[in-house]
């Protein structure tokens, strides 16, 4: 009769045995994840006019640099309107937004636009399915109370400016059919919602919408670009590995250069035979005198031939 097996040591085996397996192929994928060139972070952003009136050039230059798309809700478009008029730093980023706005729309700009009054849902009740469960209301505030609608539900709604935005960016999220960039782990990075409203960040965290303030996409930003940058440098050290003999001739590591440094010369070392004849002044140069240089005397052979100074120090 065979031996029977320890159950628990054959079980021991197996675990282990798939371990190693595991282990073995997330080496692999390690390794085929860094043959990929790395890929930039996109961010889509939806913005409101609390943001856009404030730094509307620096989304241009995300948007020109690809560093985020934009996109920006019908409604907001009045908001604009409303500021539009006066000499403030607000006013101008009004005028100049809209303008920028009204070329997305004549010529598009790729990375750019504005949401139409037909990409949101048709009413709030529609929104309400994406609602969290543990959010199931924010805080109460004078607004959210003053919006009250008849039925003891006023408290738990948030104002009409903030559903007319939310219901924007729900849409945006589960019902464009949009296709988003993927991030190197093959997820489609997400929406942000980027106002500097904090009751409307409160309410999109209720639906489960990623909101932030401006200076918070900034940092996300410059933290993007540095880190790709320095994926971007290890990619190209991996693709291309320096050898340590590479940086001089003949495995030597730029010690000395052609007919330079301890050779004296294309020929190496030359024993040079030093005349007693005086020296002629006119082989002096700079600030040397005559004295520092002697003239060679005639090979052993006879008529000197070849190339070489005349002189030597």
């Amino acid at each position: 009769m065979e031996p029977r097996g320890n159950p628990k040591l054959l079980e021991r085996f197996a675990v282990a045995r798939l371990q190693y397996t595991v282990n073995e192929l997330q080496t692999q994928v390690d390794h085929d994840r860094n043959l990929m060139p790395p890929v930039r972070k996109v961010f889509h952003c939806v913005a409101d006019e609390s943001v856009l009136t404030v730094k509307i050039a620096g989304f241009k230059t995300w948007v020109s640099e690809g560093f985020i798309t934009l996109a920006v809700p019908f409604c907001t478009l009045d908001a604009l309107d409303d500021t539009k008029k006066g000499t403030d730093a607000k006013n101008v980023n009004s005028r100049e937004t809209i303008r920028y706005l009204e070329r997305c729309q004549v010529k598009p700009i790729r990375g750019a636009k504005v949401l139409s009054a037909g990409e949101m849902f048709a009413s709030w009740t529609e929104c309400e399915q994406f609602r969290l469960p543990e959010n199931s209301a924010p805080s109460p505030s004078p607004l959210m109370a003053a919006n009250g609608n008849g039925n003891g539900l006023g408290a738990m709604l948030p104002p009409n400016w903030i559903q007319k935005i939310l219901s924007s960016v729900l849409y945006k999220i589960h019902s464009s059919g949009e296709r988003r960039s993927l991030s190197e782990d093959g997820v489609e990075d997400p929406v942000i919602l980027v106002t500097n409203y904090e009751e409307l960040r409160n309410w999109a965290a209720a639906f489960g919408v990623q909101a932030v303030d401006l200076s918070t996409i900034e940092q996300m930003i410059d933290t993007e670009s540095w880190d790709f940058q320095s994926r971007k440098q290890r990619y190209e050290a991996s693709m291309n590995p320096v050898s340590p003999t590479s940086s001089g001739r003949g495995g030597r590591s730029g010690s000395f250069s052609k007919g330079g440094g301890r050779g004296g010369g294309r020929g190496g070392r030359r024993n040079s035979r030093v005349s007693e004849q005086p020296i002629d002044p006119e082989f002096s140069r700079g600030n040397n005198s005559a004295t520092s240089y002697t003239l060679r005397g005639p090979p052993p052979g006879g008529v000197a031939r070849g190339r070489g100074r005349l002189w030597e120090p």
